[in-house]
């Protein structure tokens, strides 16, 4: 075993060779590893890529009526926010499920499969919280898709009656 430290990083790094030089163990930098798996990922074809880590690809999905859910109510009361979701594409398209920066937005409903040219209505239960200055009640949500770049932008707006 040979142990020595990295001129670059500067950390202690560990070759262990067998007796017969057939093979070598190096335990390096994280970093260094870590860019290893990105000029991978960026060599090989776009075919192997999964879709969630795809920059250029299109999600086939179509949200109707509209990506922004526009509505009244006071603080305090619970809304359901509904958004249809429209497969455009060619192959299947599973919803794995939706985040929010609070705990006010719950998805009703996921993971769902959607079939091409089929439709799946999203049920969002939204408890209104205070307004913001412009009294409205504003909450992105983003959906998560295993299609194109994977994340489908919804918000729901609300605005606050006193």
């Amino acid at each position: 075993m040979i142990i020595g430290t990295n001129p670059v990083y500067g950390h202690l790094t560990t070759v262990k060779l067998n007796r017969r030089w057939r093979g070598a163990l190096i335990n390096t930098s994280p970093f260094a590893i870590a860019v290893l798996c990105f000029l991978g990922l960026r060599l090989l074809p776009a075919s192997f890529v999964p879709g969630f880590l795809s920059t250029d690809a299109p999600i086939p999905l179509r949200v109707s009526p509209s990506p922004v859910f526009n509505c009244a109510a006071h603080e305090g009361d619970t809304i359901i926010a509904k958004f249809v979701l429209e497969n455009v594409g060619s192959a299947n398209i599973k919803v794995l499920g939706a985040k929010t920066g609070c705990g006010c937005v719950v998805a009703q409903g996921l993971p769902v499969d959607i079939a091409p040219g089929a439709r799946h209505t999203i049920d969002f239960n939204v408890l209104v919280g205070a307004a913001d200055d412009s009294g409205n009640f504003v909450r992105p949500v983003k959906v998560f898709t295993t299609a194109g770049v994977g994340i489908v932008p919804l918000s729901v707006d609300v605005a606050v009656s006193p």
